[in-house]
């Protein structure tokens, strides 16, 4: 079988469930830092159309420009990739419930 063969055997995945889960931080973080999208755009380095698009087709969002949204929230981009989870935490006393 030749490469060309190979290639079209192949299925590009049609979801891209990290990169949405991505793009569902940022909106979560543009929001608890009031951050609108002209601001989140030149984070990213990308104008404000480009940055519309990318969330609207995920697929086309590019490393650098994740890397400098979790750069500029502090936030690994392996984390950003994950839900966020909301929990309180407290030190235990040792006392009783």
């Amino acid at each position: 079988m030749s490469k060309i063969e190979i290639g079209r055997n192949l299925n590009p995945p049609k979801k891209f469930p990290k990169l949405k889960q991505f793009w569902n931080n940022i909106d979560y973080l543009q929001g608890q830092n009031e951050i609108n999208n002209s601001k989140m755009a030149k984070i990213m380095g990308v104008s404000v159309a480009t940055f519309q698009n990318r969330k609207n087709k995920v697929q086309s969002t590019t490393g650098e420009e994740m890397e400098k949204a979790a750069e500029y929230f502090g936030i690994p981009l392996e984390q950003m990739m994950l839900p966020f989870v909301g929990a309180v935490i407290t030190q235990y006393d040792g006392g009783e419930a």
